[in-house]
């Protein structure tokens, strides 16, 4: 418990930090069903189920602002990471996360109703009998809510995946040019995949994945926003993939500049040579 807490209070947590303390929760949630699986712990299970039925139903039930804001922002990394920066969250549109809130709520509430029934009517069964049926109720609403879970996060990974700006750069850009990415790469990871090419990066030294942006021999994978100036000046067709909303992006401002293509989160540049 004292894991979980510590990696809970952490401004600097991420969601796998506490999964070494599942296993030790999952324990202790078994010897409490087998040591004390009355009905008061089927209460409090069915009362947690209700609770949560309540709050998915309110989420589903809103405009989507605090869902999107509040508890992605809170459990998202890249949401918290673009807020940060200033940027807008790069998520689907709450629409798209609306039916899954329903599905979520109806499953909750049936375990809720589920539960509550066994602790109401489990004084006629015996302790061991009691302990089973609500142990299966609680596994069987936890595994039907996983289809929900799993449709979630692909439609936020399909939404931020740089696949589609990636085969554009590998279906546009010549050999000859220059491809740019403009912020940490980590938010682009599979961009070289897509595109084949190797992108220099600017402004990414700010990053978890750029501990060796600063040694000398990195001076031309990690550039200044001058040298892509002066590159964006010269006689080479530059693109830029940039993770930067177009009012925030050093590309905007630089003469030229063309909005070629915007998806998941990202925007696609070029200049026009002389």
């Amino acid at each position: 418990m004292g894991m979980l807490a510590l990696t809970t209070l952490s401004r600097f947590r991420l969601p796998h930090y506490g999964l070494p303390a599942y296993f030790a929760l999952a324990l202790l949630a078994a010897r409490g069903l087998e040591s004390h699986g009355g009905r008061r712990l089927i209460a409090a299970h069915a009362l947690f189920f209700a609770a949560a039925a309540l709050a998915c139903a309110l989420l589903w039930a809103g405009d989507g602002r605090y869902f999107l804001e509040s508890v992605l922002g809170a459990t998202d990394v890249a949401t918290r990471k673009s807020a940060a920066a200033g940027g807008a969250a790069p998520l689907p549109s709450f629409a798209e996360f609306q039916p899954l809130l329903g599905t979520a709520a109806l499953v909750f509430a049936a375990g809720a109703l589920a539960t509550g029934g066994c602790a109401l009517v489990g004084r006629r069964w015996a302790l061991a009998a009691r302990t089973r049926r609500a142990t299966f109720i609680v596994l069987a609403s936890m595994l039907a809510l996983l289809p929900s879970v799993a449709a979630a996060l692909g439609l936020v990974s399909t939404h931020r995946a740089v696949r589609a700006l990636g085969l554009e750069l590998a279906r546009r850009a010549r050999a000859d040019d220059l491809i740019v990415h403009e912020g940490p790469l980590e938010n682009s990871g599979a961009l070289e995949w897509y595109s084949g090419r190797r992108a220099v990066i600017v402004d990414g030294r700010r990053s978890v994945l750029a501990f060796g942006a600063l040694r000398p021999e990195a001076r031309d994978a990690f550039w200044e926003e001058a040298r892509l100036r002066d590159a964006w000046q010269g006689s080479r067709r530059v693109w830029v993939v940039s993770v930067r909303s177009p009012e925030r992006s050093m590309v905007a401002g630089l003469p030229g500049a063309r909005l070629v293509a915007a998806s998941g989160g990202r925007w696609l540049w070029v200049n026009e040579p002389p």
